[in-house]
């Protein structure tokens, strides 16, 4: 099996474990506040990297682009983490889904003015169709979605940051490992969110422990599968088929975090969802199959 077919079904399952992140996290939400879980999150996830790379004999070790890693940390998981949580507490989670869903649309523009990688009309076609899906299944026939001015925000601050990240970590996965580039995000990310943690939620935590199953067993698929797999797997992506191939699978996270949804009962099934959904894999496949990168 060649390293693109390896790369394609990393990035699915990657794309299926962020979609029901989203589950998990608003599980721990009911008992933990934002700045708790994203802190403790990123320092276990970096422990986690770290125990597997003195296992694998990975050097962690950096010799330079000191600022590329911490602007890197700073937009994800910093900012992106504080946007796409307080925003989704603003907005209903049809419409964060559309905002955060457009990522690979602004990323592929940011590459008309920065970046090796040029978007063509086959990566923007196939972008278009995602949105369009996901349009489609984040509407209700009978309702609205929810909005304010303040999620907006916020949730499309989540999606700049996401662009930034992208375009950081393309430039330092040529000369770093993933599994380097995901420790330094994880522990330089829960360094940003330590004072918060401190200041703000620090008295909330400690008056709820101990915690139970329902909250430890999110958490831990969470920092396990969500927050240091799933990231190595997309870092070693972006080597083998390049950053707008390997982000237009961002398109597939509320894709399946809506099947989660269903399967679990959280959501009924109808079936014009199922039509945007296929429009969503439709859109990945063309973006896939169409674009080429081009040199700046």
């Amino acid at each position: 099996m060649n390293q693109k077919l390896w790369a394609y079904i990393g990035l699915t399952s990657a794309s299926l474990i962020w979609g029901m992140s989203f589950i998990w996290t608003k599980d721990i939400f009911n008992s933990w506040g934002p700045f708790t879980l994203c802190f403790l999150r990123m320092i276990l996830a970096a422990g986690f990297i770290f125990l597997y790379a003195r296992n694998r004999q990975i050097s962690l070790k950096i010799s330079r682009d000191y600022r590329s890693f911490v602007l890197m940390a700073f937009c994800e998981p910093f900012i992106y983490f504080i946007g796409e949580s307080y925003g989704l507490m603003e907005v209903s989670p049809g419409i964060a889904a559309l905002i955060i869903g457009s990522i690979p649309i602004f990323l592929g523009l940011s590459t008309i003015v920065y970046g090796k990688e040029r978007a063509k009309k086959g990566f923007f076609m196939g972008a278009v169709y995602s949105i369009l899906g996901l349009i489609v299944v984040s509407f209700d026939l009978e309702g609205h979605l929810r909005y304010s001015v303040k999620g907006l925000s916020l949730l499309f601050l989540a999606v700049a940051s996401a662009v930034i990240y992208n375009q950081v970590i393309r430039k330092l996965s040529d000369h770093h490992k993933p599994e380097t580039i995901v420790f330094w995000q994880s522990l330089l990310g829960a360094i940003m969110f330590l004072p918060f943690f401190l200041l703000i939620e620090l008295k909330q935590f400690t008056a709820g422990l101990p915690y139970g199953y329902s909250v430890w067993s999110p958490f831990t698929l969470l920092t396990a599968l969500a927050s240091t797999c799933a990231f190595i797997i997309y870092n070693h992506s972006i080597k083998i088929i390049g950053m707008l191939k390997a982000n237009i699978f961002v398109s597939l996270i509320p894709a399946f975090a809506l099947l989660a949804s269903i399967y679990l009962g959280l959501e009924d099934f109808k079936w014009f969802k199922v039509v945007g959904l296929a429009f969503m894999v439709l859109g990945v496949i063309k973006a896939s199959q169409n674009h080429q990168p081009e040199a700046s």
